[in-house]
């Protein structure tokens, strides 16, 4: 599993840094109500507040994770509360159906509104890269290679129950800022995104206790 709530939490304290003033207003775009993404996302959204108590949550709201829904919601309460000046998305689609809703209302994102988004798509690495995505958390597509590693090795006699449980969360999901933008788009078109997974592989890495699972292998 990804590592949902720090990756919510992330991108809220992210977005809280890009205040020019002591306080702010926010908007959450979460995702499909009660799924366990959207909520563990939810819950780290909700402790990045607790830290900082200046900033106010004006109102949560659920955009299904799509562009649309997203881009309605965000007009109506963009007309009926003025003055937000930070949009949390849980994911890329619903961001850039807030920055459609921003741009329509004159503001400038990244000036006016600051805007988040998760996803490791083209689309919104561009965004990053561009600054209209403020803040990017990405990588959680690298989990279908993480778990054909996992496979692998139980196929080779390797049970991952005894390295590092049945269960794991993996810290793939991280803040990534335009450079590191660039790079993960040039390892996307790259076939087998150019890593060699037997450094990640217990059945090639006896030694290892437990599997080492992250976005750097993608950044380096």
């Amino acid at each position: 599993m990804p590592n949902d709530e720090e990756a919510g939490y992330l991108m809220a304290k992210a977005l809280i840094e890009t205040l020019d003033q002591r306080s702010g207003e926010l908007l959450a775009l979460s995702g499909m109500r009660q799924t366990p993404s959207a909520s563990l996302r939810e819950q780290g959204l909700a402790r990045a507040l607790a830290e900082h108590p200046e900033v106010r949550l004006q109102q949560l709201v659920y955009g299904e994770w799509k562009r649309e829904r997203a881009y309605e919601q965000t007009r109506t309460l963009l007309q009926r509360r003025p003055g937000i000046d930070l949009i949390w998305s849980a994911n890329d689609e619903m961001a850039f159906g807030a920055l459609q809703a921003v741009t329509e209302q004159g503001l400038v994102p990244g000036k006016d509104v600051s805007i988040s988004g998760l996803n490791s798509s083209a689309r919104v690495l561009q965004a990053r890269i561009d600054g209209h995505i403020n803040v990017l958390v990405a990588g959680h597509n690298s989990l279908g290679g993480w778990a054909m590693v996992m496979l692998y090795d139980y196929h080779a006699g390797y049970d991952f129950s005894q390295h590092g449980g049945k269960d794991q969360v993996a810290p793939v999901l991280q803040l990534i800022n335009a450079a590191q933008a660039r790079q993960l788009l040039k390892r996307l078109a790259t076939p087998g995104f150019g890593i060699d997974f037997r450094h990640y592989s217990v059945a090639h890495q006896p030694g290892m206790k437990r599997y080492d699972f992250n976005l750097h292998a993608l950044l380096d």
